[in-house]
């Protein structure tokens, strides 16, 4: 066997080639590190090419990340207005798109990113296109495609507002699938009664009977027109609105304030020429005006809504100055009052006099057990009071020692006074002589009563 192979092998060639012997943990270490991106730019032969820093850090602060309230049409729309604020002489769009997308993208995008195939995008539409595939779900496309065709405009939007919200689900979805004469008849079919009627009446009979080029211009025209009398209309809601203001404010006022400064209340008040009666009406939606009745309608909004504000202005500083004149007697009168009060309590204050509080109310424990130092000096204190002739309570605390010391010293600073008060007491009592022994009487059992009987007196 071994002796056919032999003789077999020089057949096969100079070419062929024979393994080598490998060790088997080859594969378990890292081989050497290259390009393993999915997204790969062309090259650049301009060696002055850098992009800037400013504009990476732009384009990082708008990153997409993949949420489902985010629009990656949006994220490509200001990828690209970013992209255009620098151009460089020699580089391709591709290239250097390429290298900045990376950048815009964080968490699920950038997860995505990084899990694409290596070089399996090298131009700008091939990533655009595996970016909208993965992040443009078909519920998406399916959702607006729904709100598109299925269009109704609301009970209180304008033409304008409604034509605006259906462009923008168009917007949303540039891959609907509808031709314009389709989006065109939607819109018809979706608008209010009295908004079809209107493209009626300017299509001389039926709206969908126009081409597609003038049917597009009509509902633009229309819209704008719209516009420009929903501005019209707010101005008279906000004028209107002033005056709704003015009259409930002028209605809270009272009876004093509403009259002016200087004015009698018997006076006549002469009807003013600055100001004038306004009726506003905004009831119909079908209102034609030139350009020449626009300007003037809105110059009469300016001037009527100026006078407007001054007339409030000048009935807000006469309510304010009644509120402030009778504030001031208000405390005209709490002054008084105050003063009175502080009177009366500087005449209570007189006639009381002040307890001084014992430094030992403050502890927690006031009716502590004394200690031998306290017990000590309290028992000298009694000794020489008692030397003197001044005999005191028992003290269970110092409390009591308190309340004597301060009793003591009121007399020592009013001795004059008390010396007289006792000279004065010596001399109207007499001091009392405690009999040694009482009298004995005869007969200890009885007593006798006089009493009388018709006018003779006698004795039992």
């Amino acid at each position: 066997m071994e002796r056919a192979l032999a003789k077999e092998l020089p057949t096969l060639g100079h070419n062929t080639h024979i393994p080598q012997a490998r060790a088997i943990g080859t594969h378990d270490e890292p081989n050497i590190h290259g390009h393993r991106a999915g997204i790969r730019a062309p090259a650049v032969e301009n060696n002055n090419f850098e992009i800037k820093s400013r504009l990476i850090n732009m384009i990082q602060s708008n990153k997409y990340h993949g949420l489902a309230l985010e629009d990656p049409l949006d994220h490509l729309d200001n990828f690209d207005k970013l992209c255009g604020t620098t151009k460089i002489n020699g580089v391709s769009e591709d290239a250097f798109k390429l290298r900045l997308f990376p950048f815009s993208v964080g968490d699920k995008a950038h997860t995505w990113e990084k899990s694409l195939s290596r070089d399996s995008i090298t131009t700008w539409d091939e990533c655009k296109k595996a970016f909208l595939t993965k992040f443009f779900s078909t519920s998406r496309t399916a959702k607006l495609r729904n709100e598109i065709s299925g269009f109704r405009q609301r009970n209180l939007e304008g033409f304008g507002e409604a034509w605006e919200r259906f462009n923008s689900y168009i917007s949303q979805c540039p891959h609907h699938g509808f031709n314009m004469e389709s989006l065109l008849s939607t819109f018809y079919r979706g608008a209010l009664p009295k908004f079809r009627s209107q493209l009626d009446t300017a299509s001389n009979g039926f709206f969908l009977r126009k081409t597609e080029a003038d049917a597009l211009e009509l509902v633009e025209n229309m819209a704008k027109i719209d516009g420009s009398f929903n501005d019209l209309n707010n101005n008279f809601l906000q004028l209107s609105s002033h005056f709704k203001a003015l009259e409930n404010q002028f209605a809270s006022m009272p009876s004093t304030s509403k009259r002016p400064m200087g004015s009698l209340p018997g006076k006549s008040e002469q009807n003013s020429t600055e100001y004038c009666n306004v009726i506003l009406s905004t009831t119909s939606s079908e209102i034609e005006l030139s350009d020449h009745e626009k300007e003037a309608a809105a110059q009469i909004v300016d001037k009527t809504e100026h006078k407007a504000m001054e007339r409030v202005k000048a009935q807000a500083e006469l309510k304010v100055a009644a509120e402030n004149l009778k504030r001031d007697e208000h405390k005209a009168e709490n002054q008084v009052e105050r003063e009175a009060v502080q009177r009366l309590k500087e005449v209570k204050l007189k006639g009381t006099t002040e307890v001084e509080q014992s430094p030992y109310d403050k502890f927690p424990f006031p009716q502590r057990v004394l200690t031998k130092a306290q017990k000590k000096v309290i028992s000298k204190f009694r000794k020489d009071m008692s030397a003197v002739g001044v005999k005191l309570p028992e003290i269970s605390h110092m409390r009591d020692a308190h309340v004597q010391m301060m009793l003591i010293r009121d007399i020592l600073a009013h001795k004059e006074e008390v010396a007289e008060l006792l000279d004065i007491s010596t001399m109207q009592l007499d001091p009392p002589v405690t009999p040694k022994s009482l009298p004995k009487l005869e007969t200890q059992g009885k007593f006798t009563l006089s009493c009388s009987l018709d006018g003779e007196e006698s004795w039992d």
